[in-house]
């Protein structure tokens, strides 16, 4: 969002940042210093797939509508999931005529693998999903982080504009390649949680580790993350 934020300010735009005081991966309470953000309180959740979660995420976008109709934004930024905030800011777009940019980092729940679990998810999942769907094609422009996001907004909204908006840095930022062949370096990134497969992963670096010396750095937590570390440190994985 601090990219986001920099882009409306270079254009003139005085901006105003909402974000909740909860923290979904450490699920601790935080504080961000960042100039012109408003942090909403919003009840606390230990796991992921609950009641809890969805009750504070309801709580989140009931008052990002109330700020909304506070501040009278001309453009709204949003990012989802929570599904909830797609329809808080669809509600407010049609009392005030603004205009509204979805930016799609996740499929939820369809990312969540359902076929590991209980069918009976399928129902509760449907609905949730559909508090995205009922109001996503009355957003002006949906941006999404992968071909894939594009293309699954496309079969939901096939009149809104979507697209791909893919995180870069500058050219010179990149590191020199070191063609290091003593051992090969990988990299996870991203959430470590109960949709990724620490199993599989560690299966393919064991296997690797057998022929040659094998690195891992990860740039992401969750709450797999020890466990994964376990696993990586009993294969004798860096």
């Amino acid at each position: 969002m601090k990219g986001v934020v920099e882009y409306f300010n270079d254009n003139h735009y005085s901006t105003k940042y909402f974000i909740s005081n909860f923290n979904h991966y450490d699920k601790e309470y935080y504080t961000v210093n960042y100039p012109n953000t408003t942090q909403i309180q919003v009840p606390r959740y230990a796991k992921n797939l609950s009641i809890s979660r969805l009750r504070s995420h309801y709580v989140f976008s009931k008052e990002v509508f109330a700020l909304l109709k506070k501040t009278k934004p001309d453009v709204i930024y949003c990012i989802f999931p929570p599904n909830t905030l797609v329809r808080s800011v669809i509600k407010y777009k049609k009392i005030t005529q603004c205009k509204v940019i979805l930016d799609c980092y996740d499929t939820w729940p369809e990312s969540f693998p359902t076929k590991r679990f209980s069918k009976l998810l399928s129902w509760p999942f449907s609905i949730w999903a559909n508090i995205r769907n009922r109001y996503i094609s009355e957003a002006d422009l949906i941006l999404c982080v992968s071909q894939v996001g594009v293309d699954f907004i496309k079969k939901i909204a096939p009149n809104t504009p979507a697209k791909l908006f893919m995180p870069v840095i500058d050219a010179q930022e990149f590191l020199q390649y070191n063609d290091d062949t003593s051992k090969l370096t990988f990299c996870y990134l991203g959430n470590i949680n109960h949709i990724t497969d620490i199993n599989l992963l560690n299966l393919i670096l064991k296997g690797v580790a057998k022929r040659k010396k094998v690195c891992l750095h990860i740039i992401g937590e969750g709450q797999n993350y020890l466990a994964l570390k376990e696993l990586l440190t009993d294969s004798g994985i860096d």
